[in-house]
Parts: C-alpha cells; structure tokens; sequence
C-alpha cells in the first residue's frame, strides 16, 4: 500500500468556518500515530490512536506556513521534527486544529516506521487550495 494523506471532511468543515466567521480554529497542532490511522476523507481525529511516547504525543507544529503555488498563500505546510522518547511503531500522523479536536489532514504510511529513544522523525503536510 502507497503513503494516503488526506484532508478530512471535518477539517473542511473547520475551513468552511472559519471562511464564514463562524466559531472555529485553525491549523496548529500535529500529532503522531500508533496505531493504523486511516486516511480516508471520513476519518477525524477519533479515527487514530495518538501516540503516547513522551516525545511524539500531540504539540504544536514547529512550522505552520503559507507559500505561493498557483496564487498567493494557496499552500499551507506544517511540518515538526519529532524525539522519540522511547520505542515506538508509527503508523501515521494527524495535522490538528488549535483546539486539538478535529483532524484537518491525515497520513498514513505506506509501512511502519519504528524509532527508538532519540530517534528524530520529520513529518511534513501541505495542504493547497486550488481552483477547478
């Protein structure tokens, strides 16, 4: 199975929001997962198991940026570098909002990643609006 990264219905639901005024956060926090997370645009964040390693559990993202692909600001990365503290297996990862309840984005990994103590691992979303 192919690396699946998704932007999840709750997140565009969150997007829709915020687009409007409405009572919403936005992209902010990333998490890693342990146990399969699906990425399929019906998952949300009760879809993962987040990990519990002390150095992989939910933070916020070191970088959150806009860039330029087609018009200004259409892309949105996040990216962290992650410490494991210990021994884990690592299924995929979860692009949060601020409020740390809904899943904007979900990855799932083409196979397991497994890290042990002091082990880094970099996770990087895009997420691009485009029109037509």
């Amino acid at each position: 199975m192919a690396q699946a990264q998704v932007i999840t219905n709750e997140g565009l639901d969150e997007l829709v929001a915020l687009w409007i005024g409405g009572v919403a956060s936005k992209i902010g926090f990333i998490v890693v997962c342990k146990t399969a997370c699906p990425a399929t645009t019906d998952s949300g964040l009760t879809s993962c198991t987040q990990s519990a390693d002390a150095g992989l559990t939910m933070v916020t993202a070191a970088t959150v940026t806009t860039t330029d692909s087609v018009c200004t600001n259409d892309t949105v990365l996040v990216s962290h570098v992650f410490t494991a503290a210990g021994s884990e297996t690592c299924k995929g990862f979860v692009c949060c909002n601020t409020d740390t309840d809904v899943a904007y984005g979900i990855c799932s990994f083409a196979s397991d990643v497994n890290v042990e103590a002091t082990d880094q691992l970099t996770l990087t979303m895009q997420f691009r609006g485009k029109n037509g």
